[in-house]
């Protein structure tokens, strides 16, 4: 009935995804009481910008896949940047909700493929199973927006009345019980698959379910427990960067091992032996990041580190008008590159990819 398969190893999957949802909702708890903001600002240079680093380098530097999608490469980051800087201009709040619901998709589709990388792996589940776990993560993570007290405080209650709709205690705790009902009801299809799937001979990957079940428990603890937009953020982001950045450093030293000209140059960064090197590379890129936005230096000490010569160089109380497109193009028009070669850079149904994996 069982059969497992991991995307790096038995020991580093425990810690890297299995593992390390825990220890991020302990971190962000932890950071809630002491330096909420500090603490989102921190976690947004030491892990989301190395993590579109992590893209940068396993889009441009993996040979295979940048001769097989060239022009996507380079026609798609074009066509979004001036996308982003006709959007700040013309329509800076659709350019915003935008964003947000690409990056929340993003960061569903990203737990959706880990899972299908272990099937993968293990040679596990049906071929309807994609289907039903990609039902799974969308219910799941829409009814964690819509039904947990963080949200429904924080988000879509305040947004409606500020669209000038009234909603009453007892409407929203019935749109609560709607939520539960599909989510129950659709848990219980999902069930029924997964014993339609043994009861034809595919087997299961335990492993894959308690990384589901260790990716939830991150979201759903931290939007039940916690009144905080920050602490859920920075646990979210945690989780959500540190695997990213696992799972390409794993993937490109394997091609680097298996032949050395897939990866190029760059394979020295990923090579065994030379973490410190990648990790080197990604908090140089990150601090550059920082100072082409005109941001601080001091983010890096989460706040406990004084204003640094970089810093005071930078200073200005004035925002020019270049800073502005500075920003939107960095902050803005680079997350969404990121979001469009994940697009397609890790399809497990593409047969290179598969090999890569």
């Amino acid at each position: 009935m069982f059969q497992t398969g991991y995307i790096l190893s038995p020991r580093a999957d425990s810690f890297w995804f299995i593992g390390l949802p825990f220890l991020a909702v302990a971190f962000a708890i932890a950071a809630g009481h002491w330096l909420p903001f500090a603490a989102l600002a921190g976690i947004y240079v030491w892990i989301t910008v190395p993590h579109h680093w992590a893209t940068w380098l396993r889009t441009y530097a993996y040979r295979p896949d940048f001769e097989r999608f060239r022009w996507r490469l380079f026609v798609g980051p074009a066509l979004i940047v001036n996308a982003v800087l006709f959007g700040a201009i013309y329509a800076p709040l659709t350019l915003f909700l935008l964003i947000r619901v690409w990056d929340t998709q993003h960061g569903l589709m990203q737990q959706h493929g880990f899972g299908r990388i272990y099937d993968f792996k293990a040679d596990t589940g049906a071929e309807s199973t994609r289907r039903f776990d990609l039902g799974l993560h969308a219910v799941l993570y829409v009814n964690m927006m819509l039904a947990t007290p963080l949200f429904t405080q924080t988000l879509w209650v305040p947004a409606l009345f500020k669209l000038g709709f009234t909603i009453t205690p007892d409407q929203v705790v019935g749109f609560h019980q709607a939520c539960w009902s599909v989510t129950i009801a659709y848990c219980a299809v999902y069930l029924a698959h997964v014993a339609w799937s043994v009861a034809n001979g595919h087997k299961l990957n335990p492993i894959k379910y308690a990384f589901i079940a260790a990716s939830y428990f991150l979201w759903y603890y931290t939007a039940w427990q916690t009144n905080s937009l920050i602490v859920w953020a920075v646990a979210h982001r945690l989780m959500h960067g540190l695997q990213y950045i696992v799972m390409v450093h794993g993937t490109l030293r394997r091609e680097t091992d298996r032949d050395p000209t897939s990866t190029g140059r760059a394979g020295a960064l990923v090579a065994r032996g030379h973490l410190h090197w990648f990790i080197g590379a990604a908090l140089a890129y990150a601090a550059a990041y920082q100072l082409l936005l005109d941001g601080s230096l001091r983010d890096f000490g989460f706040g406990f580190l004084p204003a640094l010569p970089a810093d005071l160089l930078g200073a200005s109380n004035e925002t020019s008008t270049l800073t502005q497109v500075r920003i939107i193009l960095f902050a803005e028009a680079f997350q969404l590159v990121h979001f469009y070669f994940d697009s397609f850079i890790w399809k497990v149904s593409d047969r290179r990819v598969q090999q890569a994996l």
